[in-house]
């Protein structure tokens, strides 16, 4: 290193931290004017205790999924459910109501500004979550951890913690049936006996310097509808369970954490996760139909719109060269899609 080189990694480390104060500063802001979105519609939080494993997830028009979603986190041990409704007409409310776990805020602002959720999302967080470990996902998400059928989230944040790690590094994995709407689900289903296919190489992850995280993207999403080229392929790296603290932001939907120290938990002794991701059930018809129409998604539904494509072509989704049947996560283990760590070996 030159006399002149240190100078200058100095100036670009303050430089760094400086904008990640401003991430900090401005989600903050953020999240505290959108909560003000926010009626609550149906208030247990009172029944939080402490040390309760809590669940965030903004939805809308997703009855259908929620049956299984709740089944699925209440046996990992979730114990409240946090849901923020944006405008849902499809009976979510009816169905939760009375449910001593849940708690209900509703709103009809715009989803996209408030930056997917996000906003909203924060700010439930930084007004019941602080000391709690906490999932923070989407509707169509299913949490899987190496040992998860026989394992709690309990003892998961218990080995976490004796890791000094606050967070947990999770693989976004889309699952599919044959064609991008031939997953016929109904209510209650195991989604991934309707949906039973995934990509089984082809990710490849990037450290980014800026946010301590590792970047990742591939997949069926961008093997089937970004290989040409056109445009970037959708994140693939999530910190979906998390130990809250009151000076957290998430600031890129459930990708990204501020501060950054988080983000960077995804060594080789890292216990890691995936996040099974069905968005391709047969419903995304109807739900390319109204975000085509909304355009409340990234970039004015962009993606929405290759979705609608897809099932106007009938383009098929399983490819016999990269395509596995899910069988558990010990066949994630030895995909090394998700690491068990060296304490659960």
């Amino acid at each position: 290193m030159t006399r002149h080189s240190k100078p200058r990694e100095q100036a670009r480390s303050l430089k760094t931290k400086l904008g990640v104060l401003k991430h900090l500063a401005m989600f903050a802001f953020a999240a505290a004017r959108r909560v003000r979105d926010l009626e609550c519609v149906q208030d247990n939080t009172a029944a939080i205790a402490p040390g309760d494993v809590l669940l965030f997830s903004t939805l809308r028009n997703e009855q259908l999924r929620i049956p299984y979603f709740l089944e699925h986190y209440r046996a990992l041990g979730v114990d409240h459910f946090c849901f923020v409704d944006n405008g849902s007409s499809d009976g979510f409310r009816e169905y939760v109501s009375g449910m001593p776990d849940v708690s209900v805020w509703y709103t009809e602002a715009s989803y996209k500004e408030a930056a997917s959720g996000m906003h909203w999302l924060n700010g439930l967080l930084h007004r019941y979550a602080h000391g709690h470990w906490c999932v923070v996902c989407d509707p169509d998400e299913l949490l899987v951890y190496p040992h998860y059928t026989s394992r709690s989230l309990d003892e998961l944040g218990a080995m976490l913690a004796g890791r000094r790690r606050s967070s947990m590094f999770t693989l976004m994995l889309d699952l599919y049936s044959d064609y991008i709407d031939s997953g016929e689900y109904r209510s209650g289903d195991v989604p991934w006996e309707v949906c039973p296919w995934f990509d089984a190489h082809g990710y490849r992850g990037t450290d980014k310097s800026y946010w301590h995280n590792l970047h990742v993207k591939g997949g069926v999403r961008a093997r089937q509808f970004y290989g040409s080229g056109d445009g970037e392929p959708p994140a693939l790296n999530k910190l979906s369970f998390v130990r809250w603290k009151p000076h957290y932001y998430f600031v890129s939907s459930m990708h990204n954490l501020a501060p950054r120290r988080p983000n960077k938990v995804y060594e080789d002794d890292d216990i890691t996760g995936c996040v099974l991701h069905f968005k391709f059930i047969s419903a995304i018809v109807d739900k390319v139909r109204e975000e085509m129409h909304r355009k409340q998604h990234y970039n004015n539904s962009a993606e929405y719109r290759k979705y609608a494509s897809a099932v106007s072509s009938r383009e098929r989704l399983y490819d016999a060269d990269v395509s596995q049947r899910y069988s558990g996560w010990e066949q994630l283990v030895e995909l090394r899609l998700m690491n068990p760590g060296p304490w659960w070996k």
